[in-house]
């Protein structure tokens, strides 16, 4: 199953929901692939703490290229315990803006990609493939949309993000795509319940919302994956909970 990780602004926290619902899903025995389609901001290799991404083998050189078959030596383990007996597997993306310049965003980019995703799935026989989309309407948003099974939408209760939210959403059902909300980094605060009510009223979409996941100042600051480090805090409990609902 490819699921989408979208959200139409950043700083939503997308990445790092991604991030930690894979390590749950790879903890519970299910093989995990990640890819990173924020080809333009990406952050998978940060998140996964990889220092080894070698340049000619991340994934914007492979979409240049069009070289499906070096997808497996693109392709990096991370551990998903500690006695690293599970492993999640992913295809990062490093910053390259003069090799970025250089791809024309068209049909046959398009079906690259989606080939890149389909030898992803087969070569490691993948039961779920995260998919961390670019933010905002995009072209390249749009066919990561497209070419996914589900769609989790990560979005702050301002209005600048539901108003795109909310644009999204109607593009989505007239297209009959499956979509989950996941209302992110909420303080926690008295005027909290407030808040998430006047995004389900102005959504108008109840039934699809996944869960919520509330803003940890430290793992903000530490920029960790808590599901791993700090199994016991709220923030963990919460993208737990979450993962558990995708299954």
């Amino acid at each position: 199953m490819r699921i989408a990780f979208y959200s139409y602004k950043g700083g939503t926290g997308r990445t790092m929901l991604l991030a930690n619902i894979a390590v749950y899903l790879a903890n519970i025995g299910k093989r995990v692939g990640c890819i990173d389609l924020d080809l333009e901001a990406p952050g998978i290799k940060q998140v996964f703490e990889f220092d080894n991404v070698e340049p000619n083998f991340s994934l914007i050189p492979l979409i240049e290229n069009q070289n499906l078959s070096a997808v497996e030596k693109a392709v990096l383990k991370f551990p998903a315990d500690k006695r690293k007996k599970k492993f999640i597997y992913v295809l990062p993306t490093l910053s390259m803006s003069e090799e970025l310049d250089k791809i024309v965003f068209d049909q046959d980019t398009y079906d690259t990609i989606d080939g890149i995703m389909s030898k992803f799935e087969k070569t490691y026989n993948l039961d779920y493939l995260l998919i961390d989309s670019r933010s905002g309407f995009s072209s390249l948003a749009s066919i990561v949309l497209a070419k996914s099974d589900r769609i989790i939408i990560v979005f702050r209760p301002d209005l600048q993000n539901l108003e795109g939210v909310k644009n999204l959403i109607q593009i989505l059902d007239i297209n009959n795509k499956s979509y989950s909300l996941i209302p992110s980094l909420i303080p926690r605060h008295k005027k909290e319940g407030s808040f998430l009510k006047r995004a389900e009223k102005y959504l108008e979409c109840k039934n699809n919302w996944l869960g919520v996941i509330h803003y940890d100042p430290d793992i903000a600051i530490e920029g960790v994956l808590s599901i791993m480090h700090y199994p016991k805090k709220k923030i963990s409990r919460e993208y737990g909970e979450v993962a558990s609902k995708i299954i």
